[in-house]
């Protein structure tokens, strides 16, 4: 596995909102396709209201197999997809963490105000 430092943004969109943001370390697994993490979403459990911070994995490749798809400043595609997983349990990103932010923590413990 390969891994790039590229300074490079795309456009994400989270329950309506359309965000540009900049993608980090890009790393490449054997077969080519690439990879990265844009962090700052936060997702629920199921029908929940409790909010945990997570992020979003966006993926380059041949396949088309994500439901959500941005281009970057540099012309790559990349597809996404909203659900996740929280301590086990089938989640889905609901926004993004300076709007909604976190409350509660992966151990299932208040965030401190």
């Amino acid at each position: 596995m390969e891994a790039t430092e590229t300074p490079t943004t795309a456009q994400i969109t989270i329950a309506g909102v359309t965000r540009t943001v900049e993608l980090g370390r890009i790393n490449t697994w054997d077969n080519g396709d690439s990879y990265t993490f844009v962090v700052g979403v936060v997702a629920t459990i199921g029908r929940g209201s409790a909010r945990y911070a997570d992020a979003i994995r966006l993926v380059s490749s041949t396949k088309n197999f994500r439901t959500n798809k941005t281009t970057d400043s540099n012309g790559i595609v990349w597809q996404y997809h909203l659900n996740t997983c929280i301590r086990n349990r089938q989640a889905r990103i609901v926004g993004w963490a300076d709007q909604a932010p976190a409350t509660n923590e992966y151990g299932n413990a208040r965030v401190a105000k």
